[in-house]
């Protein structure tokens, strides 16, 4: 694993997404002070896949974070990344992932140009809810 120092702001962004390689933990469960976590890229115009039509891509990384004091902490990322691909898509653009939440037993991410939540089952994006912009009533995806 690479690992870098750093403080401890970045425990409140690396809350925001914790699972693991085997699939989403809940973010109560720990070994001490270490938390397993996973983020998620958003290449914007870049999602597009190379090799497949009308697909979309985004990567999923996989790390860890010890507290190693009150003001330091461990981040680690292990060589386990996966891609992630939709066919979802708004005026040619998609899969611009937001972030990863786990909630309820499942991961959730959201595509910041269709509006569309997907769950992310067997690293595959699974559409679930489609949200309107505005009040919801719009017809672009929320962003």
């Amino acid at each position: 694993m690479a690992s870098v120092k750093v403080g401890c702001l970045l425990l409140i962004f690396i809350g925001l997404s914790t699972l693991s390689a085997g699939g989403p933990v809940n973010p109560q469960q720990r070994s001490g002070e270490e938390y397993g976590f996973e983020i998620v890229a958003d290449f914007d115009k870049r999602a597009v896949s190379e090799d497949k039509k009308n697909t979309y891509v985004s990567s999923i990384r996989i790390g860890s974070v010890q507290k190693i004091s009150d003001s330091q902490l461990d981040i680690s990322f292990t060589n386990e990344n996966y891609d992630i691909t939709t066919r979802f898509s708004y005026k040619g653009r998609g899969s611009e992932l937001s972030e990863l939440i786990f909630f309820n037993g499942k991961t959730y991410t959201f595509d910041d140009k269709t509006g569309i939540i997907f769950d992310l089952v067997n690293n595959e994006l699974v559409p679930w809810v489609i949200l309107g912009d505005g009040y919801g009533n719009e017809t672009n995806g929320f962003k």
